[in-house]
Formats: C-alpha cells, sequence, structure tokens
C-alpha cells in the first residue's frame, strides 16, 4: 500500500510517501521551489520529489490523502461571509483562502501537474481532517503492535 500524502496550500506546505506504514520520503515545498515557506503553494513539486525517491510512478500509487478537509471549509467560508459586508477585507481574504482550498481546483491542477491524461490508472485524492491527519501520522507511523484509538 502506498500513500502519497500532501498538506497544502497554507504555510509550509509539503508531501509524504508512506509504502505499508513506513516512510519513504518527506519533503516541504520550500526546499525545492526556493521560496521561504511556499505560502499558499500547492505542494506538487514535492510531491514529485518524493515519487522520485522512491523510484516510483504517479500510478504506482494507491491513494492521495489531502490533510485537509476542503469540502468542509469551503462551507464554513461560506457562512463566515454570509454575515459579512462583500467589501470588507474579511470577505474577500475568506473568498481567497476559499479559493485556494476548492477541491475541485486542486484535483484539476493535481492531474494536470501529473498527466493524468498520460496515465489510465490515476489516485483519487481523498481530503481528510487536518487535525485528525496529524493524529494518524503519530499513530500509524510507529512501532507499536497497539495504539488506542477513540
Amino acid at each position: 500500500m502506498i500513500v502519497l500524502g500532501i498538506f497544502g496550500s497554507g504555510p509550509n506546505p509539503s508531501s509524504a510517501l508512506v509504502e505499508n506504514g513506513k516512510l519513504i520520503a518527506f519533503i516541504e515545498e520550500e526546499r525545492i521551489n526556493r521560496i521561504k515557506t511556499s505560502p499558499n503553494n500547492l505542494p506538487l513539486l514535492s510531491a514529485k520529489k518524493c515519487l522520485e525517491i522512491a523510484k516510483i510512478n504517479i500510478t504506482d500509487v494507491n491513494h492521495v490523502a489531502w490533510a485537509w478537509d476542503c469540502n468542509d471549509y469551503s462551507k464554513i467560508i461560506h457562512n463566515k461571509n454570509l454575515n459579512l459586508n462583500q467589501f470588507s477585507r474579511e470577505y474577500k481574504f475568506n473568498n481567497y483562502f476559499k479559493f485556494l482550498h476548492d477541491p475541485k481546483l486542486i484535483e484539476e491542477e493535481f492531474n494536470i501537474f501529473f498527466e493524468k491524461k498520460i496515465f489510465k490508472k490515476f489516485p483519487k485524492i481523498e481530503f481528510l481532517s487536518h487535525h485528525l491527519s496529524h493524529a494518524a501520522s503519530a499513530i500509524f507511523c510507529t512501532d507499536f503492535k497497539n495504539a488506542n484509538i477513540l
């Protein structure tokens, strides 16, 4: 089982590759594009580098786990904006972040970058809870045989 884990956009976007519970590669986007903290970049270069380190292709990946629940985030931002003046700074700021976390746009960028049109088998992106992703990275990559999961 090969999982490509991705966090972005936001500060410090990054990618990790896990194979059968073992961390194979991890890299932050700033290490490749040389932009400090790479704010609001999609970590596609770091994802590609993780695949290169593992000497595999995107078609070898079983799952892509995006560590941000973009669908829920969009709903939260929409509800916040209902009570704001559309010309306010906060309203515009919220829409900018809503745009950055749009799951359809993320999938489109991902598919273009990894040339989905060329490959027949392509992993689907699963958008996950950010905080549960933190917990999963601590639990599932340990050597413990049992972990208490609530």
